[in-house]
């Protein structure tokens, strides 16, 4: 049996057979995963947001100066869509140096009705430490990732910041201290926390989609 084209998977979802159409697609994918075209067609044939983001990021690093893939993945990165990923839950990402940093930014969130989890805080004593941040990376839409030389000479946290671009979810970078960025082209805007910057708090809510600081 021959291997399926794309231009018969297009045709198959024209016809409203989107399901084998998919398939289509991903059969195309797993023999040329090198196929740009198969990844735009399967990110604009999946349902789910994430899958879609997983899709065109893997044409996006194919293809890194293609305006339509950086036009359509920032189409799904809108003010909308970033609040509908916090409202799953808020994810903190830090280095063990940064912990107060983390703990208080944790509860600045929190007291303006931000769904946050942060590890210090929110893993019960009964529960594996492993096992629920697993839960919890699974469970948030997006990753606030607390930059810093600390942070970036952290393996594990490289590896939650890879988990979320590959599952599609979103990173949002908060710049704690001076470093050195790492690539951020799948990632939103950072935003600056460092020492004399104004208002940090405030424009991560904003982005967030919370838009009142209430003071505790």
């Amino acid at each position: 049996m021959s291997e399926p084209s794309i231009e018969t998977a297009i045709q198959h979802f024209r016809q409203g057979e989107h399901q084998s159409a998919y398939q289509m697609i991903q059969q195309v994918l797993r023999s040329d995963p090198g196929n740009i075209q198969g990844w735009a067609w399967l990110a604009y044939m999946s349902e789910n947001i994430e899958q879609k983001r997983v899709a065109l990021r893997r044409a996006l690093v194919l293809a890194p100066d293609d305006e339509r893939i950086l036009n359509a993945l920032q189409r799904l990165n809108t003010p909308h869509q970033i609040h509908r990923a916090a409202e799953k839950g808020v994810y903190i990402s830090y280095a063990r140096p940064n912990e107060l940093f983390a703990f208080n930014l944790a509860h600045g969130l929190r007291s303006s009705g931000v769904n946050v989890w942060l590890d210090i805080v929110d893993v019960p004593d009964n529960i594996d430490w492993y096992t629920a941040i697993t839960h919890a990376l699974a469970r948030c839409g997006i990753m606030l990732a607390i930059l810093s030389p600390a942070a970036l000479a952290t393996p594990d946290l490289h590896a939650e910041w890879r988990y979320y671009e590959e599952k599609g979810k979103l990173v949002l970078p908060l710049l704690a201290e001076d470093c050195g960025l790492p690539d951020q082209s799948l990632w939103l805007e950072t935003v600056d926390f460092r020492p004399g910057a104004d208002q940090s708090l405030t424009r991560l809510l904003s982005l967030l989609g919370y838009n009142t600081v209430t003071q505790s």
